[in-house]
């Protein structure tokens, strides 16, 4: 290539103009213009996602790091229904959730779970979902052989479900490793006989945590 090399890093492009024209050093002649283009336009939807995200930050009891339990509630409308109008949230988050009849606070370690709880937890007061999943994360490093570090949390378990009642089967939870429950509502969701095919354009979700415990 003529005109001198780029240089790896930060300096080895600029952009020119606002067009999207992007220049290299040594060779200013050389200049692309990008255009956008839509590939789904005659049967694409543009959406607009609205997510609140919150978390609780909670130190592991045995590797004394922190860990963020995560949740949100988030909406998305197609651009057209939302021009001009409020977005606002179509589902709480769901409520009192518990293994084994037991609160799990998130500012506590809850120690005795047992090897094959069930988690319960109550509708959300706002709206009316059509599925929840529930997820349950170990927060203990995963190693390898080496003791590097390959995963700082793992789903260990995920159900797909309408009932609010979720049995953890044996072999999911191991004894003196720690875990907390992730409990999604979702509203307008894809099924499971067209995964990418959704029965509308509002789709709503809404996610709770619960506290870390361990078998």
């Amino acid at each position: 290539m003529g005109g001198g090399a780029a240089r790896r890093g930060t300096d080895a492009r600029r952009r020119v103009s606002g067009r999207g024209e992007r220049a290299w050093p040594g060779s200013e002649t050389r200049a692309a213009t990008y255009q956008y283009g839509n590939p789904y336009a005659e049967r694409g939807m543009e959406l607009l996602d609205v997510r609140v995200t919150f978390r609780t930050r909670v130190m592991h009891p045995v590797d004394e790091v922190q860990e963020s339990l995560r949740g949100f509630v988030s909406v998305v409308r197609s651009a057209e229904d939302a021009n001009g109008a409020a977005v606002e949230p179509l589902l709480g988050l769901p409520r009192d959730p518990r293994i084994d009849g037991v609160s799990l606070p998130v500012d506590t370690v809850t120690e005795g779970a047992g090897a094959t709880p069930t988690i319960t937890f109550e509708p959300p007061d706002l709206g009316e979902p059509d599925s929840y999943r529930v997820v349950v994360f170990l927060y203990d490093d995963v190693k390898d052989a080496d003791g590097a570090v390959l995963s700082q949390r793992t789903s260990v378990l995920s159900v797909d479900t309408t009932a609010t009642t979720v049995e953890v089967p044996e072999g999911v939870l191991e004894s003196g490793r720690y875990y907390s429950v992730q409990i999604t509502a979702q509203l307008g969701t894809h099924t499971r006989e067209a995964p990418f095919k959704y029965r509308g354009a509002t789709l709503a979700q809404a996610q709770t945590y619960t506290g870390m415990f361990t078998p």
